[in-house]
């Protein structure tokens, strides 16, 4: 266990914390604060919080999670919106705090495969509404039981024959990526309604962009303008 030797912003100088590069944290001092570890330097590491440290003061209490920022992947995320820590800012009847998932709510899940098929990484188990249900990276085996009902995130939804599950939901650490078969080239492009964009710097629909610039200089009205059109 470490403590809290110094608070700038959002970045807390942690002393004495037994911990990895980019563990997730849990500062107490009063409430609770989560961050991550960014950089470490001899006995001191360097979290960065997530949220902002009103009440954080020298010699807060902080303990390494040893593991790393994951993410629950799951129905649960359809039609709802989150932040990078789950708080859920779509509905307040489907709150979800820091990190978890609603254990009480059920969702639908229809399955597409059978007893006795093989089934791989990414293979389709079936839908839950209006998304597909896949097995996890590195799934490999044969199925001898599935269910079909409603389940919450942390139900069992099929079980193979070297006795492992696959469940409604996943986690999975942000900062991985997810495994693909094969990179689908894109050759439509995404109309913004901003001129300079659309001739200039033209984003194609399932592609990636990047907006660099200081303070101040328009990057978020820009992400809203694109985001309104």
């Amino acid at each position: 266990m470490g403590k809290v030797i110094s608070i700038s912003g959002y970045l807390a100088k942690v002393e004495g914390l037994n911990a990895h590069l980019y563990d997730l944290v849990k500062i107490e001092d009063g409430s609770s604060i989560y961050g991550e570890v960014i950089k470490i330097k001899g006995n001191i590491s360097y979290v960065q919080l997530f949220s902002f440290p009103t009440s954080l003061g020298y010699g807060a209490k902080a303990v390494s999670l040893a593991k790393p920022l994951e993410i629950l992947l799951g129905p649960h995320l359809v039609d709802n919106v989150f932040d990078g820590t789950m708080n859920n800012f779509g509905d307040d009847d489907f709150y979800t705090p820091f990190l978890q998932a609603p254990k009480r709510s059920k969702f639908p899940f229809t399955p597409s495969v059978k007893k006795g098929a093989r089934v791989v990484g990414g293979s389709i188990l079936g839908s839950s509404g209006k998304l597909s249900i896949t097995a996890p990276p590195n799934t490999k085996g044969k199925v001898i039981k599935v269910y079909e009902g409603k389940f919450s995130v942390y139900d069992a939804i099929a079980e193979l024959d070297d006795g492992s599950e696959i469940y409604l939901a996943e986690k999975w650490p942000i900062r991985k990526a997810r495994p693909f078969k094969r990179r689908l080239s894109k050759t439509v492009q995404m109309e913004t309604g901003i001129r300079a964009v659309d001739s200039f710097l033209p984003i194609k629909k399932g592609g990636v962009a990047i907006i660099p610039g200081p303070f101040g200089s328009g990057k978020t009205v820009f992400q809203e303008s694109l985001a309104f059109n």
